[in-house]
């Protein structure tokens, strides 16, 4: 690969540009070739997987409601679930969970808060709105809010360089 100068005229550095163009669209390839593969290793464990799951699933169901009537009497005492034939077989009690009956946590939050006794059961989490303290570093507060110790960043510029998309050609 030549070195190209920063002073360079622009006739020097276009076979770069070019090059980087073609090398996108060589990655782009590999990408779409990569995924031809993945999908038809995808597919061949599937054929290979589907049927095995299906036959899982319909033995599961036959032994579901056997274990359920049978349990009590295979179970050692006090224990919800054995081994057997290969397998860890039984039950397990999930965790309990607070329901609402609007269902929408939003409103079951703005309820409890409209409510003076259940204070300690809403969580207030504190945010900055930064678009507002954005505004007010130009306004009348700006100083007040500098002495605090906020501001804003300076945009930086940064460099670019992407392969163009073209019209019939395969993108990264």
């Amino acid at each position: 690969m030549t070195k190209l100068r920063i002073n360079a005229p622009v006739d020097q550095a276009t076979p770069l540009i070019e090059r980087y163009a073609a090398l996108g669209t060589e990655l782009a390839l590999a990408d779409v070739a990569r995924n031809d593969a993945i999908t038809a290793a995808n597919t061949a464990a599937d054929r290979i997987t589907v049927p095995i799951v299906d036959e899982m699933t319909a033995i599961r169901e036959q032994l579901e409601p056997w274990w359920r009537r049978n349990a009590a009497t295979l179970l050692p005492t006090k224990r919800k679930s054995m081994e057997l034939g290969g397998c860890v077989i039984g039950s397990k009690t999930g965790s309990t969970s607070v329901t609402f009956a609007l269902g929408n946590d939003e409103l079951a939050a703005s309820t409890l808060q409209a409510a003076r006794w259940s204070k300690a059961y809403v969580r207030v989490k504190p945010s900055v709105d930064k678009a507002a303290v954005k505004t007010a570093l130009a306004g009348k507060d700006g100083d007040k809010l500098r002495a605090l110790g906020f501001g804003v960043t300076t945009p930086i510029e940064t460099f670019i360089l992407d392969r163009a998309d073209q019209s019939g050609t395969v993108t990264a």
